[in-house]
């Protein structure tokens, strides 16, 4: 039944119920979904809207397609949408390697029913970072876009993207109205070093890498790279492969530009890059790259649900010790109080999935209490930054489970909050590193 329609060229300061009023003027409108602009959060100029029958979808085409606001908007466009059906097949990216396909459907499938999931292959036959997947109504995964759309996998990933998957095909083609087919080296200068500001980078060579990327993959996706930056950088921030310090804003920048544009594109910017730079000074010294692969030895595969079993047959081994133990908790206190010359914080939340080794079984998820001890010292220079509510703190410590109260504790010796530790890295990045 062709009830699905696509709306374009609303205007910006149009709402989505001014929207669903003009169409709730010809019938019944069954389903509405108006995506929104990751980099500032303002919806978009294209719509999706089921009405309740068919008879009423063409109805709405018949009154509103080419209808006019005023002289200053072009007019609406209201058209069936290509797939005739309401829209349940989803688009995901920054889909991490180390998720298997299991994780990734059990997510969505906490919102609503999974019909279909696809995640193509490498050739080597690693996972791609992207997937598509098909949910059992529109209502679901309209829900899955809304819930999981920018969801936090873990400390150092990249925020997983959920769209529908119709939406880029659509609005491409009715969005792109002609645009000037050059700018003026002047304004293209004036945009390079605004882009520059905003990254923080004031060096001539990743300034020039600004200005390759921009020429390579247009204005408009290398806009939406710096915002998803902006955006990551207000989340947190992005750790360096090591996870042993985290990117420059700059850093970010490159990071994810590299990782989206096409291999052909990516050597054409970045001629120098790291594995380049290896296979040159193998060359050099009459070597050859060393192999990714890992000899192949005969080990058996690690039986996880009798690990407490495989536990204590190691523990009758002798001569180890442990020597130290240390965590870093990086969240907002629930609770806090001030005491002598000590403050105790509580943090009450589920463990989100975090970037594990490929490998190594996913740790369980549940909710659990962290209590945290640090010095009122080391505490009062944290204190002033916590006040804005985007910043995170960011404790390390040793562990311990104390008898007699839920969770754990962690004794911190280091504190400090995600943006100061951004601070204090801030000139320490260089974009060939990314």
């Amino acid at each position: 039944m062709q009830d699905h329609l696509f709306i374009a060229r609303i205007p910006p300061e149009f709402s989505s119920e001014q929207v669903m009023a003009l169409l709730a003027s010809i019938g019944e409108v069954k389903n509405f979904h108006r995506p929104t602009k990751r980099e500032t959060g303002q919806p978009e100029t294209y719509a999706f809207a089921t009405l309740a029958s068919e008879e009423l979808a063409q109805l709405a085409i018949d009154r509103l397609n080419n209808h006019i606001f005023d002289e200053k908007h072009p007019p609406l466009v209201v058209k069936f949408a290509d797939n005739r059906q309401a829209p349940t097949n989803l688009f995901l990216a920054n889909v991490p390697f180390t998720f298997t396909d299991e994780q990734i459907t059990a997510l969505f499938a906490d919102v609503g029913a999974v019909k279909q999931f696809h995640r193509p292959k490498r050739k080597n036959g690693e996972p791609q970072k992207y997937a598509f997947l098909t949910m059992s109504s529109p209502e679901a995964a309209q829900k899955a876009v809304e819930t999981l759309d920018g969801h936090a996998l873990g400390d150092g990933l990249l925020p997983l993207v959920v769209k529908f998957s119709s939406e880029r095909a659509e609005a491409e083609k009715e969005e792109s109205a002609p645009k000037p087919k050059k700018e003026s080296f002047k304004k293209y200068d004036e945009l390079v070093a605004q882009i520059a500001a905003q990254l923080g980078e004031t060096d001539s060579k990743p300034v020039n890498l600004i200005k390759r990327i921009i020429q390579k993959c247009g204005v408009e996706q290398t806009q939406a790279w710096v915002a998803e930056t902006l955006k990551i950088e207000e989340q947190g921030g992005l750790m360096i492969e090591r996870l042993d310090r985290r990117r420059t804003t700059g850093g970010v920048f490159f990071y994810i530009s590299k990782m989206a544009m096409p291999p052909e594109i990516m050597n054409e910017i970045f001629p120098r890059d790291l594995w380049g730079k290896k296979k040159k000074a193998a060359k050099a010294g009459g070597q050859k790259p060393a192999s990714a692969q890992p000899p192949v030895e005969d080990y058996k595969p690690f039986d996880w649900e009798h690990r407490a079993e495989e536990v204590q047959e190691l523990l009758r081994e002798e001569g180890g010790k442990v020597s130290s133990v240390k965590v870093v908790v990086v969240g907002r206190p629930d609770s806090v109080k001030i005491n002598v010359n000590e403050v105790t914080l509580t943090m009450k939340r589920n463990f989100q999935l975090t970037h594990i080794p490929k490998g190594v079984p996913r740790p369980p998820v549940f909710a659990t209490v962290t209590t945290v001890y640090v010095p009122l010292k080391m505490w009062n220079k944290v204190q002033e930054a916590l006040k804005d509510p985007e910043d995170r703190l960011v404790v390390e410590g040793f562990v311990a489970i104390e008898a007699n109260k839920p969770g754990y504790s962690v004794y911190g010796t280091l504190v400090t909050t995600a943006n100061l530790q951004r601070a204090r890295f801030a000139k320490s990045d260089s974009p060939e590193q990314g």
